[in-house]
């Protein structure tokens, strides 16, 4: 292997999206080392959001998108607006690297970079999963791409912000060169553990999630803790749970995670067999099930049934989607001029509907002390 296929390795297996599981598990940078990559539909979705965004950021033509796609992408655009107050010069799609004491230590690629008028940048990364990331104050993607564009570019202080327009999270956090130390020194240590012959793989959800030795089924350790996790089910029956020791208890869900994220594996590599083959594999086969039904014009359908059925009584059977009504308002009212932005109309909205609109329950969810 010469010198640039080296450093390029490297740059792939350090990439700021890693960092956090090669800081959780150092031994996964060894494992995953040449691996290919494994396709799956959400990977590609995201990658297909990742681009149309761009090219509507960009003003050119957009690859063909579903109805829910594009929704998902014009909520994209409608938060670009939003921070795009106080001027500055837009870039997509920029390629970033960071250099210590002359070497390359990962190479990123920010979404959407801004350029202020104060020598400074909002860095906007989009998310487009159904999984929350870590606040960005905690996120080592994030400040591993300000570190790079301080570096590269000269700011006094990058925002970074992650937007998930599928689950509506937003979070975002200010780098500044003070603080960059503190996180140039952390991927340092991360990426020396990682570089150790002898550095150990530790299985656990998060470092595992999106790992190609797991996908391919080559880490000793994860099949290991996987066994573990498939003999415990086996072997503990559901009416001694309640018996279990705290300790005992945490245990057993740790060596279970992984467990789960290979069945889904193994769920999707035998998902793809039958599809090709088009015919059943083992005793399993693929079973097309009603995805439910809806209204495809919901005023024709009231006009349908509006001599049997009163206004309020139809009303009362209908869902409302919050964010697209404030959106429809935010953007008619920006349309006229009344409004700038749509932040401005949303404001206006929320003054408007002041007690009409309420948050739903919220949702207690088992999460692990130290995790986002």
């Amino acid at each position: 292997m010469n010198k640039n296929q080296n450093q390029n390795e490297q740059h792939h297996l350090y990439g700021p999206s890693s960092l956090k599981r090669r800081e959780l598990c150092p031994g996964s940078a060894r494992e995953e080392r040449l691996l290919p990559d494994i396709p799956n539909e959400f990977a590609a979705q995201g990658t297909k959001l990742h681009a149309a965004i761009a090219c509507k950021l960009d003003g050119v033509e957009m690859p063909a998108l579903t109805p829910e796609e594009s929704e998902t992408v014009e909520n994209m655009a409608s938060f670009f607006e939003e921070c795009i107050p106080g001027g500055g010069k837009v870039h997509t799609e920029v390629g970033l690297a960071y250099s210590y004491y002359g070497e390359t230590l990962y190479t990123g690629t920010a979404d959407v970079l801004i350029e202020r008028p104060d020598v400074s940048a909002t860095l906007i990364d989009w998310k487009t999963g159904r999984r929350a990331v870590e606040e960005a104050s905690d996120n080592l993607q994030g400040a591993a791409y300000a570190l790079a564009a301080m570096q590269q570019h000269g700011y006094k202080a990058v925002e970074v912000i992650f937007y998930n327009p599928v689950i509506h999270q937003v979070t975002a956090h200010t780098y500044t060169i003070e603080g960059g130390i503190e996180v140039a020194r952390q991927i340092v240590a991360i990426i020396e553990a990682c570089k150790d012959q002898n550095a150990p793989c530790k299985p656990g959800e998060v470092q595992c999630r999106y790992c190609k030795a797991r996908e391919h089924g080559t880490c000793q350790a994860y099949l290991a803790s996987v066994k573990k996790g498939v003999v415990i089910a086996t072997a503990e029956p559901r009416a001694v749970i309640a018996k279990l020791a705290d300790a005992d208890l945490a245990m057993m869900i740790d060596s279970l995670a992984p467990a789960s994220k290979f069945l889904e594996s193994l769920q999707r590599e035998l998902k793809t067999r039958i599809e090709f083959r088009g015919a059943p594999v083992a005793n399993w086969t693929i079973k097309t099930t009603s995805g439910g039904r809806e209204a495809a014009d919901i005023n024709q359908l009231y006009a349908a049934i509006s001599g049997d059925v009163n206004n309020e009584e139809f009303v009362s059977c209908c869902t409302l989607s919050v964010s697209k009504v404030e959106k429809l308002f935010a953007a008619k009212k920006k349309k006229i001029g009344e409004f700038k932005t749509e932040k401005e109309a949303k404001e206006l909205f929320a003054e408007k509907t002041n007690g009409l609109i309420v948050e739903k329950t919220p949702r207690n969810q088992l999460v692990k002390i130290g995790e986002k």
